[in-house]
């Protein structure tokens, strides 16, 4: 049988009848294979059944105690979709492979194609008529006379270390930095002129 159970005691603080404050409980863990028991569920030994509305991210953030933004160590993942919006997803089989960083680590880009995947993504985002609203992630620059090519944009202050290593704010400074002679005229050209293109010097950037 693909489910453990242990002797738990919980707290409960929603003032339904019959429930005390605090009590015992059989906690039983089952795979999410399985369907969700119905939040009526009653038996011989048991008259209420908690927990059935907790979403699978919910229950992987309270057993990680997860309790905001973090660095996670995740052993042996399995690739899903490869680079999807500048992001690599991923999938695992157990929420204990995950281990919780008590420190944010410092992580140096040592391999261009990071910074050539970011690239080609923001490009697709502008030139493929997705279906997003831009001025939620970015703003072109408000000046017409900008050195390089016309498709600048406007860098924003940031102030908080971790949110310097989302996708929306470490591209402007590499987008920025495109030579006028890049071609924006398709995606594949696009691609063939970042030969061109020397990115050595984000080298030493964070992600």
């Amino acid at each position: 049988m693909k489910f453990k159970s242990m002797k738990v005691t919980r707290s409960y603080a929603f003032g339904e009848k019959d429930v005390p404050v605090e009590s015992e409980y059989l906690e039983v863990r089952y795979s999410s294979e399985f369907p969700t028991l119905p939040a009526d569920l009653v038996g011989e030994t048991f008259c209420h059944v908690f927990g059935t509305n907790c979403s699978a991210l919910e229950a992987f953030i309270l057993d990680r105690r997860i309790k905001g933004p973090c660095w996670l160590d995740i052993s042996a993942p399995q690739v899903a979709i490869l680079f999807l919006f500048g992001v690599l997803h991923v999938s695992i089989t157990c929420p204990s492979v995950c281990v919780k960083h008590v420190c944010c680590p410092i992580i140096q880009i040592t391999d261009l194609c990071c910074i050539f995947s970011d690239v080609l993504t923001w490009c697709y985002l502008i030139f493929c008529n997705l279906l997003i609203n831009f001025d939620d992630f970015f703003t072109f620059s408000p000046s017409p006379q900008t050195r390089g090519h016309p498709y600048k944009l406007y860098k924003s202050r940031c102030t908080h270390a971790v949110r310097r290593n989302f996708f929306v704010e470490r591209i402007v400074d590499v987008w920025n930095y495109l030579l006028p002679t890049v071609n924006f005229a398709s995606l594949p050209t696009f691609k063939s002129s970042l030969k061109s293109v020397d990115f050595s010097s984000f080298l030493k950037h964070t992600v």
